[in-house]
């Protein structure tokens, strides 16, 4: 892999980790943070993602139970799917999804990129088919989340193991 690509996974994932310490961390929620926004792009055809997609559609009705009936201490988000104004899709963490009929409302939870008049804090209402990935935390550990699992073999090591402590089995 060349030194930029290194260099941007490695930032994907350093603000992934950040993310996922804010969802999963209660002693850091609520402070608000800010980062540099890393992304880690993948081909369309990518076999890890197209699973993890498709293990998040199929587990998504037991999700919205999970949501319509959460237990004390459990927080949920949304990977949610936007079209650039380049044309392309863009991926963004959304929390406290909400189901209304077809539609998700969430507030999105990290800077979109090239989505014109979406930022950090927003409340967003879409279409339920533009849910790609979920994640359920309870006591500390993240489930769901079959997006991060697919970059798991695509990280540093080190940083692989930091985001397999918050996972919990599947």
């Amino acid at each position: 892999m060349a030194a930029c690509g290194r260099s941007l996974l490695r930032l994907a994932v350093l603000t992934m980790l950040a993310a996922i310490t804010l969802l999963v961390d209660p002693v850091v929620q609520g402070r608000g943070f800010a980062s540099a926004q890393g992304v880690q792009n993948v081909p369309d055809d990518d076999p890890g993602m197209l699973a993890a997609y498709a293990r998040a559609k199929a587990t998504l009705p037991g999700f919205w139970e999970r949501v319509a009936r959460p237990e004390p201490g459990e927080r949920f988000s949304v990977k949610l799917r936007y079209a650039t104004r380049a044309g392309n899709d863009e991926l963004i963490w959304a929390n406290d999804p909400e189901l209304n009929g077809d539609l998700v409302s969430a507030v999105i939870d990290n800077e979109p990129r090239d989505i014109e008049g979406l930022k950090i804090g927003d409340r967003v209402a879409v279409p339920v088919n533009r849910v790609v990935d979920w994640i359920i935390v309870r006591q500390g550990k993240m489930h769901g989340g079959f997006t991060i699992r697919a970059l798991l073999p695509h990280m540093p090591p080190e940083e692989a193991a930091e985001l397999r402590r918050m996972l919990a089995p599947e």
